[in-house]
């Protein structure tokens, strides 16, 4: 349980996808990053885990298309895009 506080920051790539949860909130923020800035970003933290192969594509891949079904539509729900 927590106390009651001035304010409750909820932060993570589906905050925004449960009604529930969106009911709650007073602001909504939503973090638009472009697609170029998620591929620098993604290999850049592939390279220091050593994905920067065959196997790094794939799942390089798979993320985008992931982000694109399930959290970029719910940039629809934000209050604030940035």
């Amino acid at each position: 349980l927590k106390t009651p506080a001035p304010f409750i920051l909820a932060e993570g790539l589906f905050a925004l996808a449960p009604e529930k949860l969106r009911r709650l909130m007073d602001l909504s923020v939503f973090v638009d990053a472009s697609r170029e800035v998620r591929t620098r970003r993604w290999w850049g933290r592939a390279a220091q885990r050593n994905l920067d192969n065959e196997n790094g594509r794939h799942m390089f891949n798979r993320m985008m298309s992931e982000h694109d079904k399930h959290v970029q539509p719910t940039r629809q729900f934000a209050d604030l895009v940035l």
